[in-house]
């Protein structure tokens, strides 16, 4: 066999992409293109292409975040911890994510959650680092001194409901000739079918 054919073909081989390159490229360019539309504040089509980036196996920092922030937007509160839950894992040093988290724990009614979430947001937003940069940077841009100040007036508010929340349980153990109910919250539609 001819050595020049030989070399070319040991090069040929080495810039195709296998199969699975592929699907992880083309999860690349729907990440790509669903941090344009969530910019542009099209959460649904923002969702459909961080779903595809993920099935297809990109697991790149940030894309458990900005999925999760969708399925907020559409009420999807434990699927949205669930990935919160990833991305800390990815990224444990994000206070911004545990404050994200700390919305749909409030909202399923896991308030202790909720705080604790906060407290742990606050602790890691003093560490200096790259994402506290960023999100300091924001807080002044919306009139908070810091991330730090904007968490810990959430920590407060989240400690005053849940003092309310037990407050009207009691008064509803106590006094059930009162008729006072506690809305028990319906976790069925915090999920995607």
């Amino acid at each position: 066999m001819n050595p020049l054919y030989s070399l070319r073909n040991l090069f040929k081989k080495s810039t195709q992409v296998p199969p699975e390159g592929q699907q992880w490229l083309e999860g690349v360019h729907a990440f790509e293109k669903g941090k344009i539309h969530f910019r542009d504040k099209d959460q649904q089509k923002a969702l459909d292409c961080f779903d595809r980036a993920i099935k297809s196996g990109y697991e790149g920092e940030g894309v458990y975040g900005l999925r999760a922030i969708c399925l907020q937007e559409f009420h999807y509160e434990l699927d949205a911890i669930d990935d919160f839950n990833k991305a800390i894992s990815l990224a444990p040093e994000e206070a911004n994510l545990y404050f994200m988290r700390s919305l749909s724990r409030s909202a399923t009614g896991d308030y202790t959650g909720c705080i604790s979430d906060l407290q742990e947001a606050i602790r890691l937003s003093k560490i200096d680092n790259k994402y506290n940069d960023f999100w300091n940077n924001y807080a002044k841009e919306t009139g908070w001194t810091s991330a730090t100040a904007h968490y810990e007036m959430d920590l407060m508010s989240a400690q005053q409901f849940r003092k309310g929340v037990e407050k009207v349980k009691e008064l509803e153990e106590k006094h059930p000739e009162l008729g006072i109910r506690h809305t028990k919250k319906d976790s069925a539609r915090w999920r995607r079918v």
